[in-house]
């Protein structure tokens, strides 16, 4: 009869919302799974090229700059979609740092770097972090962790944890953790 189809009809159309709903959400899981892992992918290969002992990929090219290794940048407050692949100079008359870029790379749409946490933090630590640099040193490689800073000072951290989060729903996140070992784990 037709009220047997109508009710048929209104069963499938609640059974396809409710599936619909579950197959939107698992995309958004999904996605913010394959960014964390493309971090991760990306970490392994700046350190690669440390252990590879590529040489200067022609960028330290200043009067006292040498080529001291390869690393990856995050800044959370003004690039927190992407982050950036570097290679490492140290100006020889001052002994700065100097990272010259050679790739940027955007995170998924939709995702976003939203915290950096260092382990250790002891005082003197500036607080909230805007930002990290993982350094891989030749050829070793030497991992050094460090915040992301203006004064040039090395502040080496044993291990940082990298946030992401869906920018459509902040509470589910994923979080890369690097250890000054080179151990990297996503949680």
């Amino acid at each position: 009869t037709l009220v047997e189809l109508i009710v048929v009809m209104a069963i499938m159309g609640i059974v396809s919302g409710v599936v619909l709903f579950g197959a939107r959400a698992g995309e958004r899981t999904l996605l913010l799974d394959r960014a964390s892992h493309s971090v991760a992918q990306d970490i392994r290969k700046a350190m690669d090229y440390s252990l590879q002992a590529r040489s200067d990929p022609g960028l330290c090219t200043g009067a006292n700059e040498k080529f001291i290794g390869y690393g990856i940048r995050f800044h959370y407050v003004l690039t927190p979609t992407s982050y950036r692949i570097f290679a490492n100079c140290k100006n020889t008359s001052n002994d700065k740092e100097i990272m010259k870029e050679l790739d940027t790379v955007s995170l998924e749409g939709g995702v976003r770097v939203t915290d950096v946490k260092f382990t250790p933090g002891p005082v003197g630590d500036p607080t909230p972090f805007r930002g990290t640099r993982i350094s891989f040193r030749p050829p070793d490689p030497k991992t050094q962790i460090s915040w992301d800073h203006t004064n040039n000072n090395v502040n080496e951290r044993d291990e940082v944890a990298i946030t992401l989060s869906l920018v459509s729903d902040p509470s589910k996140t994923r979080e890369v953790k690097i250890t000054n070992k080179g151990v990297i784990e996503i949680q």
